[in-house]
């Protein structure tokens, strides 16, 4: 029996992957693995991003505090997949303002647009008050895809 061993390594004897060889195959894994989801939630293949979302980035009351009148900037951002239309946004606020905003009513897949708007001075505002906007836009399917975002205006 000792004859028929003679030829073979132990165990402990066996030679393995050197570490540097090993970090270097997980990294490689997980860049590839990290660039596979960017991939799907990007909508640059199917997965995630076919699907319809549309997202407030940034929404801006500015006061005039000696006339009352103030400027409403919403940015809105295409954050799926899918060609999104009729889009409108909407800002509402305190004594009753409810402003629709002019921009775009079409939104292609990662795209960005800004919307404004002049609030009367009739309706006071003040900076500290909060301001809703709301985006509504319908999916291929004409479903409607919102968001919604508070906002305190300032001067």
């Amino acid at each position: 029996m000792h004859d028929a061993m003679v030829g073979r390594k132990s165990y402990r004897e066996r030679k393995a992957l050197s570490p540097a060889v090993a970090a270097i195959i997980l990294v490689v894994a997980a860049i590839a693995i990290s660039l596979i989801v960017f991939a799907m939630t990007s909508g640059l293949i199917g997965g995630f991003g076919t699907t319809a979302k549309v997202v407030i980035e940034k929404v801006d009351v500015i006061v005039n505090p000696s006339t009352g009148a103030a400027i409403a900037i919403v940015d809105v951002r295409n954050g799926g997949g899918v060609r999104l239309q009729a889009c409108t946004v909407t800002l509402t606020g305190p004594g009753g303002v409810d402003v629709n905003l002019n921009g775009p009513n079409v939104l292609t897949p990662g795209a960005s647009a800004s919307y404004r708007a002049d609030i009367d001075a009739a309706a006071g505002s003040q900076a500290g008050q909060y301001y809703t906007a709301i985006v509504e836009c319908q999916d291929p399917s004409n479903r409607e895809v919102r968001d919604t975002k508070q906002v305190i205006a300032h001067i």
